[in-house]
């Protein structure tokens, strides 16, 4: 059985926590990876049934949280930023560091990258997959626009040789809000081995949140099958 990964932005809300709950208890993801998940009045990010709830240290409210099912192994890597948390999960045959992000769009993108790549290092040579809400538009991840966000967002990529998992999936965008705003500004990167063992990857409208829920797999060692998946290495998109 391959590993059901889940990640999605919850606005902070307990409605969308609460229909993202029953659907993981239908659905039975293996690992959920939130962006500005709801928290309870000790800032601990609410938890979910049947999972071990991970979540930034210190004081500040934690804007990620990763919730993993008690049948894969997990070890937490504190980094010491809210807005960031990384686990080391192993189980059915796979090995990989899961990166969960939040990049708010208030805020300079640099510094945070900056601050990535210190984690990313850390977490070297360990095959890394990475979620993050990154506010940033790039036709790499298929945006109809590119900012500067997601300019730096790119070479960042390619400096740390991630490629992205995100497919083009036509109107549907990870973000719609309600102003009419929209765009994909979410994304999957993997690097290393694990990459090409990722599979599967789409989007749900689940209606609760602004952000589309993403959906995607990584396939179990002892499953044979050929991937399918394209990937997109930032460096090709952007010769010029």
């Amino acid at each position: 059985m391959n590993i059901n990964l889940l990640q999605y932005n919850c606005r902070k809300s307990t409605a969308v926590w609460d229909d993202l709950r029953k659907r993981g208890e239908l659905a039975d993801f293996d690992i959920i990876a939130t962006q500005e998940p709801p928290v309870d009045r000790t800032k601990q990010v609410l938890s979910i049934t049947g999972s071990i709830t991970i979540q930034p240290s210190g004081q500040q409210r934690p804007l990620v949280g990763i919730h993993i099912s008690e049948e894969l192994d997990a070890v937490k890597i504190d980094v010491g930023r809210e807005w960031c948390i990384v686990a080391h999960i192993s189980g059915r045959g796979r090995k990989f560091v899961l990166i969960n992000a939040y990049l708010a769009p208030s805020e300079d993108i640099e510094p945070k990258l900056a601050d990535l790549g210190e984690v990313l290092g850390r977490c070297r040579p360990a095959d890394v997959v990475l979620c993050m809400d990154a506010n940033a538009r790039s036709d790499a991840w298929h945006s109809r626009i590119r900012n500067a966000r997601g300019r730096a967002l790119e070479a960042f990529l390619d400096t740390h040789s991630m490629t992205i998992i995100n497919v083009d999936t036509g109107d549907m965008t990870t973000f719609a809000g309600e102003s009419g705003c929209s765009g994909n500004i979410d994304i999957t990167a993997a690097s290393g081995l694990i990459f090409p063992k990722i599979a599967n990857w789409r989007l749900e409208d689940w209606y609760v949140s602004d952000h589309k829920a993403i959906l995607f797999e990584i396939i179990a060692k002892y499953t044979r099958t050929t991937r399918t998946q394209p990937g997109n290495r930032i460096k090709k998109l952007d010769e010029g």
